[in-house]
Order: C-alpha cells, then sequence, then structure tokens
C-alpha cells in the first residue's frame, strides 16, 4: 500500500483557514452577560479602534492602564468576550504573583498555561523555553493577560508580536505603566473616571436595578457615589451593600462610609499597596495621610524622594495634575489612613501620622507621642464649632524627636499656658497659623527646616541669633503683624521665597538677605535696598510711603513679575532693564511715566496701570510682540495710545475705561487678537479710526456711527452713540456686547453677552431664535419693555437673564424651559404679577418689589433652585408649602404681610441644651407652667416650646412623631391637644422648637392657674421649656404687623432632613378653639411681644457645635427693628 501524502498549497491553506473562521462564527455567539454594565461600550468602541482590527496583516499590542478599582479586569473581559468570535486560538490569562527562586520552573509553567488555554489541550508537555513561539508562529491569535505586574511575565509569554501569526492582538491590562513601556507598549488605552452621572447610574444598578435614585433617596445616593469617588469598584460594592436597606438603614451607614472604608474595597486596594517597594509605601502613606493635594514641588523638598512621586504615578496609585499638584483618590487616601491606624489602633502615640483631632489632642495632653510619629496635622476649626480647647504642655512633642512634619491648621483654638521649651531637631515642615508664641524655642535648631509657614502669628521674632538655615527654601510669616525683626539669614544660602508682606511693625529687613542668593520670590511692606539680589524674579511690595524709597535704584535684571500697590515713585529707575519681565501690576501707583527709550520688552504678557491718575504717557511698545493684557483703566492724565502700541499683535484685552483725557487713538492699528475693549466713559474721544486686519479676518471700520464690518468679541463701546445700530452692520462673529445707557429701541441676534442696561427707549427684543450660542441677557432699567419674545425659548445656553427695574414688564413666556438658565433677576418689576416659569434650572432667583401674588405649587419642580428673593413683594399672598421639598434651597428671603400664609411645623435643630430664654425647663418630658391670672382675659395666649430628644435607637421606627399632650389645673383632658410631626430622622441629640396659638370663644368662662405640658416622641425626651407670649388684643397685634414689617430671610441646607411641610390646625372639644403648630411670623413693631418671638426664634451661639455647623437644615432669623 502506497504511503497517502497531502500537500496543501498556500492558497489552500489559506481557503482552509477562512473556512474555518467562517464555521466559527456561525457556532459561536458573543456573552451578552457585560451588556448591563454601565459604559462599557464606549470603553469597548474606543479600544477597539486602538487594535484597529480591520488590518488583517499587523500583529498589535496594546496595553489598558488604569487605576485599582477603575474596571480595568472588567472591560478587559467584556473586550475579549466580543472579540474572541473573530479569533480560533484564543486565551484570557490572569497574572499570579508566586514566590520562590525556581525562575525556569515558574517560566514553563507560565507557557504550559498559555498553551494549553489557547490550544485546548489541558495535558500539553513543555519541555524547554520557547515554545510558545514555535507553536504559534504561523497562528492568527487573540491573548488577553490581565492584572500584569511582571515583566518576566511578558517576556516569556508575549515577548514579541512577531511569535504570532498575521492578524493576531496581544492585549496586556495593568496598573503600572513603565511595565509597559519597558516591553515597548506603545499603544496604551489608559481607562479614566466615569462622569458624575455615569457614577451615579452605576451606583443605582447595583443599589436598586435601575438608571436613577428613588426620589426620597435621591440625595443619600449623590452624597454615596461621591464617597465612592465615582470609582466603579467603591460604586458597585457599596451599592451592593446597601442593595434592599431602607432609607433609615442607608441613613444610619452614612457616618460609618463617611469616616471609613468596605472591607472589600479595602481588600481590592491593598493589593497595589502591598506590592510596593518599602520605601514607595512610606511615600504612599506620607501623601495619604499628610500631602494630598499639595504641589509637587513642595513634597519633593520635604521629602526628597523623586523614585517614590514617580513609581506611584506609573501604578496609577497618584496622578499629578497639568499644573503640578497631587491627587489621590479618596478610597486610597482612606487606605493609607486606615494602614497607618491600624499599626497602633490603641495608642495614636505609636502611629507615624496623626490626623483626627481627638488623637492629637490625646497624645499631646498625655503627653504619649513616640519616635514613631513623623507627622502631625491638627485640622482646621469649622466656623462656629465648639471643638475643645486644644491644651499643649510645654514639652508635649519631647518624645517625638522622629517628628518631620507639624501642622496647625486655621482657628486651631490652641493654648500653651506655660508656652513650648521644645521643638523636634529633625522638623522639616512647620505651618502654624495664628501661632501664638512670641518666639520660637531657644532650643530649636531648624537644621533640618525646609519651610516655615506662621501666617498671622503672634511672633514679636523668630529665635535668636545666628542658624543653621542651610535646608530652609520657604518662609512666610504674612500677616504677623507684631513682628519687629527677621533674624540673621547669613546662612540662607537656598532661601527661594521670603513673605513679609502686611508685617506692619517691621521696620527693616537684616542686611544679611543679601546673602539668599538663590531668593526669587519677595513680598515685604518695605525694602531699602535690592543689591546683591540678583536672581529675585518675584517682588511684591505694600509699600505707599516715599520715606525709604529713594534708595531703591536698582531693580533686579531677572525681575519678572513686579507687584507694586500704591508706588510713590515718578519713574522706575533707570537702569531698570525689563527683558524678563513677564507681569507689571502697579496699580493706584504716583508714576508720570514707566521708563524712557525702548526696552526689550519680549518676556512682557500684562501690563496693569489702572487708576494711575498722573499717568501722562505710556512708553515705546515696539518690542512687546508678546503683550496680551493692557490695562490703563482710570489713568485720568492719558491723552493718547503710543504708535507702537500696533505691534502689540497678540494684544487680546485692552481696557481704557474712564481714560477721560483720551482723545484719540493712532491711526493704521493691526491689532488682529484683539477680543475685549472697553473704551467706557471716554468722554474726549472724538475720533475712532479704521482698525486693519489680516484680510481673511472680519474687521471693524467706524465711520461716524457706520459700521461694516465686525471685530470678533469687541466689548464696552459706551461712547458710540446710536439710536439703532444700521442694518449693514453683520454681527455673525460678535461674541459680546455692551452699549449700556443708549436710545436703542432694536437690536440684532447672534453673540454671546448681550447688555442693554439702561436703554429706557428699547421696546422690542429683536427674534433670537439663531442667537444659540448667547449666554448672559442683561437688560436693567428698559422701562419700555413690556415682554421678551418666545424665541427666547432657543437660548439653550442662557445661563444669566438679568431684568431688574423694568417697571414695564407684565409677563414673561410660559411655553418654555431655558435648559441652562441658572440665574433670573426681576427685582424692581413692579408690574409683573405672575411668578415666572421659563426655566425650573433656576438656581437663583430674584423676585423682589414685583406684583407677584403666589408662589405656586408647581415650585417644587425647581429642584435645583438655591436662593429665593422676594422681598417687599407687597401682593403676595400665598407661598405654597411645596417649596420645602426643594433640597438644594439654601435661602428664602421674604417680607410677609399680612395677608401672606405661610406655616410650619416645628423646626429641628442640633443641640443638647434647652436655651436660656425659655422660661420654664425641666429634665424629662413634662412641665407646668404658671399663667398669669392677667392673662386670661386676653383673646388668644401665645407659647414657644423647646424638647431636646436623643438620635432613635436601633430598631425604632423611620419617622419619629411629636405629640404634645396639655392639661389644665393638673387634669389631662380626655382629647389631648397633639399633632403627629413628620420629622425626619436625626443621627445627634437635637433641639424641636414649636410655637402654640390658643384662641378663646369665651376667655370668661376660662378659670385656671397652670398649664401642664406633656410631651410624646419616639425618641427619648431629655429635657423640654416652655416660655409664654402674650399680647393684649389679637386686633392690636394686627396693627402692630402692618406698621413694621419686618424680613425674614429662611434658610435650608442641602437636604431635606430637618424641613417639615405645612401643619394644618388642630380642632378640640375643651373650650379652646384651635392649636397650630407653627413658626408664627411675627411682624409687629418693638413691642415685649415681637422681640420677645424675635428671640424665640434665635439659636445662640453657643449652642452651635461642629456636627451642628455641619448638619443645620433649616434657620429662621428676624432683622432687629
Amino acid at each position: 500500500m502506497k504511503q497517502l501524502t497531502i500537500v496543501i498549497r498556500p492558497s489552500e491553506a489559506a481557503m482552509i483557514e477562512e473556512l474555518a473562521e467562517d464555521v466559527l462564527r456561525k457556532t459561536m455567539t458573543p456573552s451578552d452577560d457585560f451588556g448591563d454594565l454601565v459604559g462599557i461600550e464606549n470603553h469597548i468602541e474606543a479600544i477597539k479602534s486602538v487594535l484597529c482590527l480591520e488590518s488583517k496583516e499587523a500583529r498589535i499590542m496594546v496595553g489598558i492602564w488604569g487605576q485599582s478599582g477603575i474596571g480595568k479586569s472588567t472591560i478587559g473581559r467584556a473586550l475579549y468576550s466580543k472579540l474572541s468570535i473573530q479569533f480560533h486560538h484564543r486565551a484570557f490569562i490572569t497574572y499570579k504573583s508566586t514566590s520562590g527562586s525556581d525562575v525556569s520552573g515558574m517560566k514553563l509553567r507560565w507557557e504550559k498555561e498559555l498553551l494549553s488555554e489557547i490550544l485546548g489541550q489541558k495535558d500539553i508537555k513543555i519541555e524547554h523555553f520557547g515554545v510558545v513561539e514555535q507553536r504559534l508562529k504561523q497562528q492568527k491569535v487573540l491573548i488577553l493577560l490581565d492584572d500584569v505586574d511582571s515583566l518576566e511575565f511578558l517576556k516569556t509569554l508575549v515577548g514579541k508580536a512577531e511569535w504570532f501569526g498575521s492578524g493576531s492582538r496581544i492585549i496586556v491590562i495593568t496598573q503600572d505603566r513603565q511595565l509597559l513601556k519597558a516591553h515597548e507598549i506603545d499603544l496604551i488605552y489608559e481607562v479614566e473616571f466615569p462622569s458624575e452621572h455615569l457614577a451615579l447610574t452605576m451606583l443605582c444598578r447595583s443599589a436598586f436595578g435601575k438608571d436613577s435614585p428613588p426620589d426620597d433617596f435621591k440625595e443619600l445616593a449623590f452624597e454615596v457615589a461621591k464617597l465612592a469617588g465615582n470609582l466603579p469598584l467603591g460604586l458597585s460594592v457599596l451599592g451592593s451593600s446597601l442593595k434592599g436597606r431602607t432609607k433609615e438603614w442607608w441613613m444610619e451607614m452614612m457616618p460609618r462610609l463617611r469616616n471609613g472604608l468596605n472591607g472589600d474595597i479595602m481588600k481590592t486596594l491593598r493589593v497595589s499597596y502591598d506590592r510596593l517597594h518599602q520605601k514607595d509605601q512610606d511615600m504612599f502613606l506620607y501623601i495619604a495621610c499628610l500631602f494630598n493635594g499639595f504641589e509637587v514641588s513642595y513634597v519633593k523638598d520635604l521629602l526628597k524622594d523623586n523614585v517614590g512621586f514617580t513609581m506611584l504615578t506609573e501604578k496609577s496609585l497618584i496622578r499629578i495634575t497639568p499644573d503640578g499638584y497631587i491627587e489621590m483618590h479618596n478610597l486610597l487616601e482612606k487606605l493609607g489612613r486606615e494602614i497607618d491606624r491600624a499599626k497602633s489602633k490603641d495608642n495614636p502615640g505609636k502611629r507615624q501620622f496623626l490626623t483626627n483631632f481627638e488623637d492629637i489632642r490625646e497624645v499631646l495632653t498625655e503627653k504619649t507621642g513616640t519616635e514613631t510619629v513623623l507627622g502631625i496635622r491638627v485640622p482646621p476649626t469649622v466656623l462656629f464649632s465648639t471643638r475643645p480647647l486644644l491644651v499643649i504642655d510645654e514639652e508635649s512633642f519631647k518624645g517625638m524627636r522622629n517628628l518631620q512634619y507639624l501642622e496647625f491648621g486655621h482657628q486651631s483654638n490652641i493654648d500653651l499656658p506655660q508656652g513650648l521649651v521644645y521643638l523636634p531637631l529633625k522638623l522639616r515642615f512647620l505651618k502654624w497659623y495664628g501661632c501664638p508664641l512670641k518666639s520660637l524655642p531657644s532650643t530649636f535648631k531648624a537644621e533640618y527646616l525646609v519651610k516655615l509657614i506662621m501666617k498671622y502669628s503672634k511672633l514679636e521674632k523668630l529665635w535668636e541669633g545666628t542658624l543653621p538655615l542651610g535646608s530652609l527654601k520657604k518662609m512666610n510669616l504674612r500677616y504677623s503683624i507684631y513682628l519687629k525683626e527677621i533674624p540673621d539669614l547669613s546662612n540662607a544660602r537656598n532661601l527661594e521665597e521670603l513673605d513679609l508682606f502686611g508685617c506692619k511693625s517691621l521696620v527693616t529687613l537684616p542686611s544679611s538677605i543679601q546673602n539668599a542668593i538663590q531668593l526669587r520670590d519677595l513680598s515685604c511692606s518695605g525694602v531699602l535696598s535690592l543689591e546683591g539680589m540678583c536672581n529675585l524674579e518675584y517682588l511684591s511690595v505694600d509699600w505707599s510711603s516715599m520715606e525709604g524709597t529713594q534708595g531703591i535704584v536698582y531693580l533686579p535684571r531677572k525681575l519678572k513679575w513686579l507687584w507694586w500697590h500704591n508706588c510713590p515713585l515718578k519713574r522706575l529707575p533707570s537702569n531698570f532693564k525689563a527683558e524678563y519681565l513677564v507681569d507689571l501690576t502697579m496699580e493706584d501707583s504716583e508714576l508720570e511715566k514707566l521708563w524712557d527709550g525702548t526696552l526689550l520688552l519680549g518676556s512682557l504678557k500684562k501690563m496693569i496701570l489702572r487708576r494711575s491718575k498722573y499717568l501722562k504717557e505710556i512708553p515705546d511698545l515696539s518690542l512687546a510682540i508678546n503683550l496680551e493684557e493692557l490695562n490703563l483703566a482710570r489713568c485720568v492724565s492719558l491723552v493718547t495710545l503710543p504708535s507702537s502700541i500696533q505691534n502689540a499683535i497678540k494684544l487680546i484685552y485692552l481696557d481704557m475705561s474712564d481714560c477721560k483725557k483720551l482723545e484719540s487713538f493712532p491711526t493704521g492699528l493691526n491689532l488682529e487678537s484683539l477680543k475685549h475693549l472697553d473704551l467706557t466713559r471716554c468722554l474726549n474721544l472724538r475720533n475712532f479710526p479704521a482698525v486693519g486686519f489680516l484680510q481673511d479676518r472680519n474687521a471693524i471700520v467706524v465711520d461716524d456711527c457706520f459700521w461694516n464690518k465686525n471685530l470678533p468679541g469687541l466689548d464696552y463701546l459706551d461712547c458710540l452713540k446710536s439710536c439703532c445700530m444700521p442694518c449693514e452692520f453683520r454681527p455673525e462673529y460678535l461674541t459680546s456686547l455692551n452699549v449700556s445707557g443708549y436710545k436703542h429701541e432694536k437690536l440684532w441676534e447672534g453673540i454671546q453677552r448681550m447688555n442693554l442696561s439702561e436703554s429706557e427707549n428699547l421696546t422690542e427684543i429683536p427674534d433670537l431664535s439663531k442667537a444659540t450660542k448667547l449666554e448672559s441677557l442683561i437688560l436693567n432699567n428698559c422701562k419700555s419693555l413690556v415682554t421678551l419674545p418666545s424665541t427666547i425659548g432657543n437660548l439653550h445656553r442662557l445661563v444669566r437673564l438679568e431684568m431688574k427695574e423694568c417697571t414695564g414688564l407684565e409677563v414673561l413666556p410660559t411655553d418654555v424651559n431655558l435648559s441652562s438658565l441658572m440665574i433670573l433677576d426681576l427685582s424692581g418689576c413692579s408690574s409683573l404679577r405672575t411668578f415666572p416659569l421659563i426655566s425650573t434650572r433656576i438656581e437663583c432667583l430674584y423676585l423682589e418689589n414685583t406684583a407677584i401674588e403666589e408662589v405656586p405649587c408647581c415650585i417644587e419642580n425647581f429642584t435645583r433652585l438655591h436662593v429665593l428673593s422676594m422681598y417687599c413683594c407687597q401682593r403676595l399672598k400665598n407661598i405654597s408649602p411645596n417649596i420645602f421639598r426643594l433640597t438644594y434651597l439654601m435661602t428664602v428671603e421674604v417680607s410677609p404681610t399680612s395677608t401672606t400664609t405661610l406655616s410650619f411645623k416645628p423646626m429641628a435643630l442640633p443641640g443638647e441644651e434647652i436655651p436660656k430664654y425659655f422660661t420654664y425647663r425641666a429634665y424629662g418630658d413634662s412641665l407646668t407652667v404658671i399663667v398669669p391670672q392677667s392673662s386670661l382675659s386676653q383673646n388668644f395666649l401665645r407659647f414657644k416650646a423647646c424638647v431636646v430628644v436623643e438620635p432613635l435607637s436601633k430598631g425604632k421606627g423611620f419617622y419619629p412623631f411629636l405629640k404634645v399632650n396639655v392639661g389644665f389645673n393638673g387634669k389631662q383632658y380626655q382629647k389631648s391637644f397633639s399633632k403627629d410631626a413628620d420629622l425626619q430622622f436625626c443621627k445627634t441629640d437635637h433641639l424641636f422648637f414649636c410655637s402654640f396659638k390658643w384662641s378663646f370663644d369665651i376667655p370668661s368662662k376660662l378659670n385656671f392657674k397652670d398649664v401642664e405640658f406633656q410631651f410624646c416622641c419616639s425618641n427619648r425626651i431629655k429635657e423640654c421649656g416652655v416660655r409664654l407670649l402674650y399680647v393684649s388684643q389679637e386686633t392690636e397685634y394686627n396693627q402692630q404687623t402692618m406698621r413694621s414689617k419686618k424680613r425674614m430671610r429662611m434658610t435650608s441646607g442641602t437636604s431635606e432632613e430637618y424641613i417639615n411641610l405645612a401643619g394644618d390646625q388642630i380642632v378640640a372639644d375643651t373650650g379652646l378653639t384651635a392649636l397650630n403648630l407653627e413658626l408664627s411670623l411675627g411682624q409687629g413693631e418693638a413691642s415685649s411681644s415681637t422681640s420677645l418671638e424675635w428671640e424665640a426664634l434665635c439659636v445662640d451661639d453657643y449652642m452651635i457645635t461642629r456636627e451642628q455647623d455641619e448638619q443645620i437644615h433649616f434657620w429662621i432669623t428676624w432683622d432687629r427693628p
């Protein structure tokens, strides 16, 4: 029998390969398991474009890089599922870190795993290296390597693209960008954080199984997404952990989520930390605990470790912003702090970093700090906080000999009763705002000190003698008003920045400052000489006195930034060359001219000389070819500009407003980059000559009032008079217009900013249907305007609309909803009767002095409203209680009238003690009030009540109720006066305020001496208090309110937590007509009743703690008479 030999020619081989792939495509369908992942398709499509799948011959390697938990592996698996149908040979391999010395065995295991997966052979045998290349040389493969952290792993499995057949695609997923570079993978797809909208959707998918949260979970869902930092891992884990939970559970979990880190999230993120080198782990903890958000150069000076920054950046553990600041994700920050805290949970003095106030207080008070402590950062005090005083002993820092970083934030509320006798020798960074010391300890040597920042201190001097300041780079003593002297700086040869701005008691600088040869940035209130400061680049001088300035005959050549407010010099020193000068700011100066002749101003970008009232001429600008901003506003002695300004071809901003003597411009200008020109109130300007531009750009030519072309971005042409703009004008490229105060009757379309204020004759706004770029429309004092055209609905980019004092305005269009409108100001539109409904996206709404009669119930649709101001709306009759459903509402300002109706249920504020103005106080939930006999002859009695309640204990109902039972003469009536108050769940002790107004049908029949109050709540009531308020007659009370209307300001925070809707009147059968649970709208004169009402609605400062400052959600105050 002859041996059968089959020969397959190349063309036949290709045909068989194509046939196999066709069968594969028809028999396999990609998995849809990833179809529900939010945003996954966008990632897949972006990576597919990088892979160039349409190229059949190319062999391409692509890297997928990003932070831990950002979804790289999930994206990779989804991509692999999508692409698998196109590859007969494919493998998805996850790198597993191994330990041991058998490197050869490890590599063989890697190759065996890959080949077994890609060839579908479980028992494949490999006896030597290089089998991958041999077996797959002619195969079109798809290989995805996940979680790669080893270069050897890549070299072993995918050493080169040429190892595989045409059309192969290799995808490497890693957190280490340098690893990709080392393997020469240049095509890298970076997985970035999802947008806020996508992040919220991800959370809602995990928590609720849909794309958006239920209405009553919105605020909580937003906060959870924020706490997760938009990290997909955090969003998924937190969402799943809260799935199916009640709102009460969510609220109980919030403090834990704010302050801690979920265990599953920590476990995943911890892997990245554990893989770091020990020194890089130290750097990670430094940033997490102290330096997140700091400038990179700042931290490098302190830590002297450039390698660590590079490693953390390449492994996606930190990000360096384009402007040079460190960004670490908030979950990674929590991870770092938790790692450090875990080193000594019970003794904070043995941790490396202390950032929690209570931990710091314990360590400094008890003097338990050890040599382990490297950094202390006392957080700043929150306004109105009652945080305990931090008492520091004179030897509190003695045990912390390795302390390198010490920071006391703003208003740290510190007391050093015995001063301070010791600061650690190794201290590199000392930041102490408002330091109460008169001088630093005499034992402090400052040998390692790099940064010294002591703004607003009470220092009179830093130290005595000459210290070894060779490491010092920055000294900032700004606004230390008691500072009288600066120490010897002979050894401060590396000092780069010295800030003494506002040090009013400092008379002079030491001559040794000239030894600071590296000094580049100097801010001071006085300097006699700048000789020797040859490297100075930034100079800020706060000195308006002529005394001593005669000695300033020299300005450093390398000066880049000169800021001299109120400069008393008539001209700058003649030897100043200005060749490096970038920014010259000399506002309110006494300058008559800057310098003589032509200087090399090639670096100059900004020149601000506004309000220099004696300035008569501008120097030659022939060489200022990079000048971008020239501000000469209110230079009232300036008559003209030099013709050399035409060389400033990059000039963007020119402000000559209020140059009252300005008569003309140079002819033949060629300002092709100009975007902003302000000539407001240039009363003597006689001509505005032709302004020539490049041929391919639009220009403006002004001949009397005839315009035929346009300057892009022209602004503030107040000097031009016209009753209407000429029809020849074509403003297609105009981006900003301000012609306030003139007699225009019609205008045109197509700009971004339009200001027609004071145009009292303007009766018509043009068709704005094509003004799709308009962002700001200012029509203040256009008194002839009656309405706006309905085409305003096309202004989808309009952010601000002002129509103040448009007294003829009667109505606004109602069939529009401006999607971008944030600010609407209709103050003084005295003819406007209906509430404006042109947008539900408004954040600030000003309606003072309008004729509006009602705030309608649809106010609840204004979900983004922060501020509503309705002062002096005399016709206002009703404010819908739906206003309290607006969760972002911060301020409501109204002047209630006798016909205004707006009632409230009890008000809740964080607090632990009944205010002292409550006459009757008692522990527990009941008390008795003695009613003066004279009060029983009145038509009504008014009581103010307050109770202190504890938070709900675990297992209690979510919405606590507040019930009030009232009895007379010690006897409880069968039907008590009560009303459930749907007060939101609270997490700390709270004060609940309410008032009671009792009206009597027949006062003479009532005979009682005391009233007993019994308060009931699902929370435990700790204290209660009541105060009696009364007036002689209700009619008299009402008359007083009409004579003097008080202004009411209501302020609420970003949550509904303590806002409650209007309470109804409760009718009882006991001789009292009604009991109202409401906050009375006291409006009378400064009588006893109304002033008491004012006091009853104010909360003393001592009651407000730090937690209250963060949690106060509803506040009402009255202006005193």
